[in-house]
C-alpha cells in the first residue's frame, strides 16, 4: 500500500511541482484560485505525465544532475512519468544515483558534454553507486545500464581535437564486432602509435575498414603500428610514418611491410605523403620524395610476397604532387595505382571486400 501511495501524486495545489503551480497561476485571476485549490489534484494528474516526460538539465544552476536527483527523492511520483532524461555535464556521482532510481517508463538517457568532469567521485563511492544501478525495462538506447554498453557496435567513426588513451580503451574494449572504424584527429595525437594498435588488438578478427586520418601526427621515438595479425582488415588509411616510423631509402622496406602490413589487406591509402618541395614550382606540383617512390615500388613489386590480395594502392594529396604513375609497374601485378585529393575518400562495398574475387571493383 504504501509503495502504490507513493507511485500517485500528493493532493494540495502547493505541493505540486513549483514550476506547474507558476505556470498555472500567471493565467488565473484571484477569484478563479478556490475553484482552482479544489481541483489541484485532478490537474496535476492531468498535466503531470506530459510535464515530466522529457527532463533537461542545466549545468551551474539547481537544476543540475544533483539538483533533479532531489527532485525525485523528494518527489517520487515523477519517476513514473520520466521518459527522457537529457543530461548537459558528466556528474559522476549524481549520475549513478539517478540511474539508481526505478523509472519503469525510461526510454532514453542522452549525457552531453564539452569540458571534462566537473564533479569528479572517487573509485569506491562509484563502485558502491554501481552496485545500486537498477535496470530500466524499457529503454532503447543502450542495452544495458553501462556508460559504453558497445559489445554489438559495428560502426565508430570519431572526430576529435583532443581524445584520451583512456577514453579509446572504453570504446574497444567492449567493442566484439567492431567492423568499420573511421578516426580523424586535428591535434597532437592522445598516444604513442603501438599502444594505440594495442587497444585495436581486441577487435583485430573483426576491423574491416580503417580509416586513420591524423593530420597533427609527429613522429615519436616509440615503436609503431603494426597490423600484421589483423587477418580481418582488407582496407587501411594511414600515415606510412605511423607503420614504418623513421623509414628512408636505405630502409629494408620489405622487412617493414611484411612486418606491419595486415596480410588480406585489398584497399591501401597512404595518408600524408609528401613531394619534394622546390623553391620554384613546376607544373601543377612537385615530385614526390625518393623515399616514398621506393616505399610505393616495394608495395608494388613485392605485391605476390607481402601484400597478395592488394588490388588498389593509393596516396595522397594529389593537388600538391605532379608524379609519373606510368613509371610504376602495377598492371604488371594486377593491381591500381592512383593519387587522391584531400576531399576523396573512397568506399567499397562489403561484398567486395570480404570476396577472394580478383577482379577490382
Amino acid at each position: 500500500m504504501s509503495e502504490m501511495r507513493e507511485s500517485q501524486p500528493p493532493p494540495g495545489l502547493w505541493n505540486i511541482a513549483p514550476e506547474l503551480f507558476s505556470t498555472i497561476l500567471s493565467y488565473l485571476e484571484i477569484r478563479e484560485l478556490r475553484p482552482l485549490m479544489e481541483t489541484c489534484q485532478a490537474i496535476n494528474s492531468l498535466t503531470g505525465p506530459t510535464f515530466y516526460e522529457k527532463i533537461f538539465t542545466k549545468q551551474g544552476s539547481r537544476y543540475d544532475t544533483a539538483g533533479l536527483v532531489d527532485l525525485l527523492t523528494r518527489r517520487p511520483f515523477i519517476r513514473n512519468l520520466v521518459y527522457y532524461l537529457v543530461i548537459d555535464e558528466l556528474d559522476e556521482g549524481a549520475l549513478r544515483q539517478l540511474l539508481a532510481f526505478d523509472m519503469p517508463k525510461l526510454r532514453s538517457i542522452l549525457v552531453q558534454h564539452e569540458k571534462d568532469i566537473m564533479k569528479p567521485t572517487g573509485t569506491e563511492i562509484k563502485r558502491s553507486l554501481n552496485t545500486l544501478v537498477c535496470e530500466k525495462p524499457q529503454i532503447q538506447n543502450y542495452s544495458a545500464v553501462d556508460f559504453f554498453p558497445l559489445e554489438n557496435l559495428n560502426e565508430l567513426h570519431i572526430e576529435a581535437s583532443k581524445v584520451s588513451l583512456a577514453a579509446l580503451k572504453k570504446f574497444f574494449v567492449p567493442a566484439k564486432s567492431l567492423s568499420i572504424f573511421r578516426f580523424i584527429n586535428q591535434l597532437e595525437f592522445p598516444c604513442a602509435p603501438d599502444e594505440f594498435s594495442s587497444v585495436l588488438a581486441s577487435s583485430r578478427e573483426t576491423v574491416k575498414v580503417l580509416k586513420l586520418f591524423w593530420q597533427g601526427f609527429h613522429l615519436p621515438d616509440t615503436p609503431c603500428m603494426s597490423f600484421s595479425d589483423f587477418t580481418a582488415m582488407r582496407q587501411l588509411v594511414v600515415d606510412p610514418r605511423a607503420l614504418f616510423g623513421s623509414y628512408t631509402v636505405e630502409s629494408d622496406m620489405k622487412t617493414l611491410i611484411k612486418e606491419r602490413m595486415p596480410p588480406n589487406l585489398k584497399v591501401l591509402s597512404l595518408d600524408n605523403v609528401q613531394p619534394v618541395v622546390r623553391s620554384v614550382r613546376r607544373g601543377r606540383g612537385y615530385p614526390l620524395k625518393p623515399v616514398y617512390k621506393k616505399l610505393l615500388s616495394t608495395i608494388i613489386e613485392e605485391k605476390e610476397r607481402l601484400t597478395p590480395h592488394l588490388k588498389y594502392l593509393t596516396y595522397y594529396y594529389a593537388e600538391n604532387c605532379i608524379e609519373d604513375i606510368g613509371m610504376y609497374p602495377f598492371k604488371d601485378h594486377g593491381m591500381l595505382l592512383a593519387s587522391l585529393y584531400t576531399e576523396d575518400e573512397p568506399t567499397y562495398s562489403n561484398d567486395w571486400l570480404d570476396s577472394n574475387d580478383a577482379r577490382m571493383e
